[in-house]
């Protein structure tokens, strides 16, 4: 009994620890921002991108077809279009107990 209990206890300890981690991955970062001069590129450039997770993307204005933006870095708009990002008014609730190593 008191193994399971450890087991547990140890196993619910390292999901909060994985989950913090994947949070760093939510917040909004620079990268057409933190791109190189040109940070923005015109028409299709398939030089003009970021690592974006395990994928790119793009800071040209070819990633903008249509409604969704899907090839675009997340700070297109802002960048590249000159468009004001939404900023939360507030921060989001806390899920868990972060502790930075």
């Amino acid at each position: 009994m008191i193994r399971l209990f450890l087991f547990t206890t140890i196993s619910i300890s390292l999901l909060n620890v994985i989950n913090c981690g994947y949070a760093e991955w939510e917040e909004v970062k620079p990268y057409c921002g933190a791109r190189p001069n040109p940070q923005c590129c015109v028409s299709r450039d398939d030089d003009c991108f970021m690592p974006y997770y395990d994928s790119r993307c793009y800071c040209d204005t070819f990633c903008f077809r249509g409604i969704d933006n899907h090839d675009c870095c997340p700070d297109h708009d802002t960048v590249c279009e000159g468009k004001n990002a939404t900023v939360p008014v507030t921060a989001p609730p806390k899920t868990c107990n972060c502790v930075d190593a």
